[in-house]
């Protein structure tokens, strides 16, 4: 298969899975005035810490399984190994997850008080992370049979099934029956368990009972050493959280968790291509056919996501201003690099799955740890400086030596042929519009968001105008227009129209 059709195979599956991501976004969006009416921003810090420590702690609750089978279901096309692979995986995250579950339960009362600020209020929050915990993972492996299957709409539409009853749920427990930030989690968690007992019964022919323990054991030593990884990966995201409560007040700590809400608004269209990436990427057989999708995939998905980071941070302040209180305005001055830590995030699992392609992924933690401790070095510097701003530019930092070491590590065992030189010219272009967008344009009013409004559109023009597009890839998207004219938005030239086997 050409890279061309490469490319265009990730898109689609990417722009599918956006219409879910889009709409989890949209849907965090709504509901933050919600949130900040309802919640004192220590109240509102608290919930999206507890939020955080799901994430964490089920990095090490799913033993790295869920990515081992992304990779182990590919080895071979043998429906029943697959199957195999499944039910190995599912039965022991089963119970490792309900063992964790019921530990933390009994020991909610002395995690609450020495965790979470609000009193009263922490064995509750603790237990519903330990909700969280057994039932984000075990969701989150069930619903990956989707994306081997490339089932992209069926996944997407369940996403927003829990989207709707999270939006249902959170007002009942928020407004009716006023349960405060253990309400905003029980509504997100009881919507996404509803959904997931959904799944299960859609999937159950997948639901034997089997557990394989060679291939378990190959499973896990290829996902284990992804634990501390992933653990570094969420500690470079939450370890900013006690530096700030350090130097500053709870209060503080909600406004930086507003600037979250919003600046990761980029995070819609990295999770969208994070969802289609891992089964797109292994799928690939050939492994110089690997290489050339790899680097192409590369340079256009740093153009499109820094291009929507910028987007994010000139149109930061108005977003602040209709979706929250005047005590979160504070949080636009973190939102610019929190927007734009997002693409760089995106690019370290970009350059990590040429890593797991060899199996190689045993020191992943090491570059990710080493990322954390550039954050902490960062966080000391910056934050009692610049305050919330001084976070987002450390998780810049963080997000960027990850990248960077992940790149070099993916070339010692995977070499990639990047082209430098053309992705050096995206920065130049979205330094320029920031810039100017910020400098040059007051961050109120309706003039200047129109203004602003143009800069963005104009990027794409620049990237031309720097020279991002070589001559093959200019007359190759002047094709792909004209075809679309004529075809009524049919695939263009050369191309297939065929749907791609098992989409729903």
């Amino acid at each position: 298969m050409s890279v061309v059709r490469n490319l265009a195979r990730i898109g689609k599956q990417s722009a599918i899975y956006g219409a879910g991501s889009i709409a989890a976004t949209l849907l965090g969006i709504v509901l933050l005035p919600l949130y900040t009416r309802q919640l004192t921003p220590a109240q509102f810090g608290d919930a999206e810490l507890a939020l955080r420590i799901v994430l964490v702690v089920a990095i090490v609750a799913r033993l790295g399984l869920v990515n081992a089978f992304f990779r182990f279901f590919f080895d071979h096309d043998d429906l029943e190994h697959r199957r195999r692979t499944f039910r190995t995986a599912f039965w022991t995250l089963q119970a490792t997850t309900l063992a964790w579950a019921l530990i933390t339960a009994a020991a909610a009362p002395w995690i609450g008080e020495r965790v979470f600020t609000q009193p009263g209020a922490g064995a509750d929050l603790v237990l519903m992370v330990a909700l969280g915990v057994y039932v984000t993972v075990n969701y989150e492996l069930t619903s990956a049979l989707f994306r081997v299957q490339e089932r992209a709409v069926a996944f997407s539409v369940r996403t927003i099934v829990n989207l709707v009853l999270t939006a249902a749920l959170s007002y009942v427990f928020l407004v009716e029956l006023d349960l405060g930030p253990v309400g905003l989690l029980l509504g997100a968690y009881l919507g996404q368990a509803i959904v997931y007992l959904g799944v299960l019964v859609e999937q159950r022919a997948w639901l034997g009972f089997a557990l394989d323990r060679p291939l378990l054991m190959r499973m896990l030593k290829f996902g284990v050493p992804l634990m501390p990884a992933g653990a570094a990966m969420w500690a470079v995201t939450l370890i900013n959280r006690p530096v700030v409560l350090a130097v500053s007040d709870a209060d503080t700590l909600g406004v930086l968790g507003a600037a979250f809400r919003i600046g990761t608004g980029v995070l819609l269209l990295v999770n969208a291509f994070q969802l289609a990436w891992p089964a797109f990427a292994y799928s690939i057989k050939d492994d110089e056919e690997a290489r050339r999708t790899y680097a192409a995939v590369l340079g256009v998905y740093l153009a499109f996501m820094g291009w929507a980071a910028v987007a994010l941070a000139l149109w930061a302040p108005w977003f602040l201003r209709l979706l929250t209180t005047e005590p979160y305005w504070g949080a636009a001055a973190a939102i610019t690099p929190i927007a734009l830590a997002a693409p760089l995030y995106g690019g370290y699992f970009i350059a990590a799955i040429g890593v797991g392609r060899r199996k190689a992924n045993q020191f992943n933690w090491v570059v990710v740890a080493a990322a954390a401790a550039v954050e902490v070095v960062a966080l000391v510097v910056l934050v009692p400086r610049y305050g919330v701003a001084g976070a987002g530019w450390s998780l810049v930092v963080a997000y960027g030596a990850m990248f960077a070491l992940m790149l070099w590590r993916e070339h010692r065992v995977f070499p990639v042929p990047y082209r430098w030189a053309r992705i050096a010219r995206i920065p130049v272009v979205l330094a320029a519009a920031l810039l100017i967008g910020q400098l040059l344009v007051p961050d109120h009013g309706a003039w200047p968001l129109v203004l602003r409004i143009g800069i963005v559109a104009l990027i794409p023009l620049g990237y031309v105008a720097v020279g991002f597009l070589d001559r093959a890839e200019r007359d190759r998207a002047r094709q792909i227009v004209r075809g679309l004219r004529s075809r009524g938005g049919s695939a263009g030239p050369g191309d297939t129209a065929e749907p791609e086997p098992g989409l729903s």
